[in-house]
């Protein structure tokens, strides 16, 4: 699942429009759409701002290599 899909799922979840995450974020109503359709890879930043837009968290994981 690509990051888009994963976002634009927690926001259906959440019960908000694109539109309702751009106004809480202050962005156009066109980056959420292009975040979501993954048109447009967010910055960090931009991430932290649309998941604290749906009250969610960014978590960053690491794969650990695995010993043989």
């Amino acid at each position: 699942m690509s990051l888009g899909n994963h976002l634009r799922g927690l926001r259906e979840q959440a019960g908000l429009t694109q539109r309702d995450v751009a106004r809480r974020m202050g962005c156009a109503d066109s980056t959420v759409s292009m975040i979501e359709t993954d048109t447009r890879e967010p910055r960090l930043k931009m991430l932290r701002r649309y998941c604290d837009a749906l009250g969610a968290r960014v978590y960053i994981g690491f794969p650990t290599k695995e010993a043989p």
